[in-house]
């Protein structure tokens, strides 16, 4: 192979390497353009890659792009595509090029090539209209496909798609439906008719009656009968039928009888997707309601209807109430989880959850006091005395527990210890108990000396959950955790320096020179989070913002949206002349 100075893209060495070229930006583009003469296909095809990572900076390689997307090697011509894609689609002669590429003989760069297309809506719309009468069924195919890939495929080619839909070939037609998916139903009546009537095909049924469904407005109902067929399917033998269950609640309460003869479907699979899309129904029904209620003592479908019963919310509350005094008790235990899960807005089941607390045991009663926790209110108050009496049970001590910090509050000072416990195992072993943070948080100040505490215990297994409660609790609980603080960052090689840094410049509205020194030395962490925090605190401290800038610049094209808005937001407050994100190359 002959020697090209790139390595193959496929090891990590080389992934970093092109990834630091391409850093490069536009100055990278006058020593690549070379290696697209080369023999060697693979260096051609990596080469493309990194130009197309460069973006926009590489405007200059475009016609040496498009000369590319003639190549004998088809993944040379499939990079050649994406590449453009990100250097801009704006060009006749690359949208010319690519429009010739609709036909290629491979699917892959076809593909590629209606992506490209797709990208650049204003620029391409009519290439992609007069593309869809090609004679090449190939090129209507993925003239199709690119109007399925836009936002909002334009009024211009509505008569043609209809056209198609009518009259083409299967895999042309599953284009078109795809395009038509992102219109709205107002410009779709057209296409109804036509739609009922590939009810009838084997190969685009599934696809016509999902359409139907979701655009079809009163027609809707017309798909019902193909979609129950559909969702009778055995699993993973066709995606498009597996699908099916999430577009027949778009038919409306029509749909319900149907669905609900499918609770007796032998397939758990098909039993669990009818409690799903009964969930979906709007609006809701009686009906659809006690129908997912009615198997919640179902040993394959119970836990699906609690969470279906809980989503729904509060207009699942009257029939999950009557649940509460079922003759079985999963179904009473599932009915207050999913209680619970509605929180504040299931006040009315309170009543009866107060009657049945005291009739209870196990893990029923646990159920009931989880929901009059979630649910809180002046009157869930009334179970104060029976939880208080419940703490004597070791089975029940944490949920009584933490129904008692969320009821009572500051006066459920006494329980700390057992949510302390509970936060233990929590942090421990990722969460088998969530909620004693929580819980903790709602006791408030009276649980500071035991927070501030567990800060200095090193046997306690993780200090972020204990410094998020302090941050909860406000200054005046950071204020008392100070000296711990400090003697986090005094100690070198501490792994809580970088939080207490932070935590402390918060409080003093300033930074020491050791916090500084704490936040560069979080500016050299291979991780990108401890990098950003690091340049944070440096901008805060107005401190050494050269060498914060370019890691803030870096880290605002990062994939990881969270991590770009935090950095966009700390050059801001650096008042520099960095132009918005949107305007950088990506």
């Amino acid at each position: 192979m002959e020697k090209s100075g790139l390595p193959e893209p496929s090891h990590r060495a080389a992934d970093e390497f092109v990834s630091a070229l391409a850093k490069g930006q536009g100055g990278a583009v006058p020593s690549l353009l070379p290696l697209l003469s080369r023999d060697d296909w693979k260096l051609r095809e990596t080469t493309i890659q990194i130009l197309g990572w460069i973006g926009p900076a590489a405007e200059t390689a475009a016609p040496s792009l498009v000369s590319a997307l003639r190549d004998s090697a088809w993944g040379v011509r499939m990079q050649a595509a994406f590449a453009l894609r990100s250097v801009g689609v704006s060009r006749p002669e690359v949208i010319s090029a690519l429009r010739a590429l609709l036909g290629d003989e491979t699917w892959i760069v076809a593909n590629a090539a209606s992506m490209a297309l797709a990208s650049s809506p204003s620029k391409t719309m009519p290439v992609l209209v007069e593309a869809l009468g090609d004679a090449n069924p190939r090129v209507r195919r993925f003239a199709a496909h690119a109007l399925a890939e836009m936002a909002q495929p334009a009024e211009a080619a509505l008569p043609q798609l209809l056209d198609m839909l009518r009259d083409d070939l299967p895999e042309v037609q599953l284009e078109v439906m795809g395009a038509l998916t992102k219109l709205p139903p107002s410009e779709l009546r057209g296409a109804v008719p036509i739609l009922r009537h590939l009810l009838d095909s084997p190969t685009l049924r599934c696809v016509a009656a999902r359409l139907l469904a979701r655009k079809g407005e009163q027609q809707a109902v017309a798909a019902l009968s193909t979609l129950i067929a559909l969702m009778k399917s055995p699993f993973g033998i066709d995606s498009c039928a597996d699908g099916a269950y999430g577009d027949v609640s778009a038919v409306g309460p029509a749909a319900v009888p149907a669905l609900v003869r499918l609770l007796d479907h032998p397939a758990t699979w098909t039993r669990r997707n009818a409690v799903i899309a009964l969930q979906r129904i709007e609006p809701q029904t009686p009906e659809s309601l006690q129908a997912i209620a009615g198997v919640l003592a179902d040993d394959s479908l119970g836990d699906n209807a609690q969470q279906s019963l809980g989503e729904i919310g509060a207009n699942a509350v009257e029939v999950l109430t009557g649940e509460l005094s079922s003759d079985v008790a999963v179904a009473r235990r599932r009915s207050a989880f999913a209680l619970g899960r509605i929180g504040p807005a299931a006040t009315a089941a309170v009543p009866t959850l107060l009657e049945r607390l005291s009739v209870e045991s196990g893990e029923t009663k646990g159920a009931m006091i989880y929901a009059l926790g979630r649910i809180g209110g002046e009157r869930s108050k009334e179970a104060v005395p029976e939880l208080r009496r419940t703490l004597a049970d070791q089975a029940l001590r944490r949920a009584a527990a933490g129904a008692l910090a969320r009821i009572a509050g500051p006066a459920a000072a006494d329980v700390v210890p057992f949510l302390v416990e509970a936060l233990r195992e929590q942090v421990k072993d990722a969460c088998p108990q969530p909620g004693a943070d929580e819980e903790l948080r709602a006791i408030g100040a009276p649980a500071l000396p035991t927070l501030v505490g567990l800060l200095a215990d090193e046997s306690f297994p993780s200090k972020l959950a204990v410094l998020g409660l302090t941050d909860a609790l406000g200054s005046e609980a950071l204020e008392a955790a100070r000296p711990i603080l400090l003697r986090w960052v005094e100690t070198d090689r501490s792994p809580w320096a970088l939080d207490a840094a932070e935590r402390l410049q918060r409080l003093d509205g300033t930074a020491s020179p050791r916090l500084v020194e704490i936040f560069a030395n979080a500016t050299e962490n291979t991780n990108p989070w401890s990098r950003l925090r690091g340049a944070e605190g440096l901008v805060r401290a107005s401190a050494d913002e050269l060498l914060a800038k370019p890691i803030l610049l870096e880290l605002r094209e990062h994939p990881f949206e969270a991590i770009r808005l935090r950095a966009e937001a700390a050059l801001q407050r650096m008042n520099s002349s960095v132009p918005p994100a949107s305007q950088l190359s990506r």
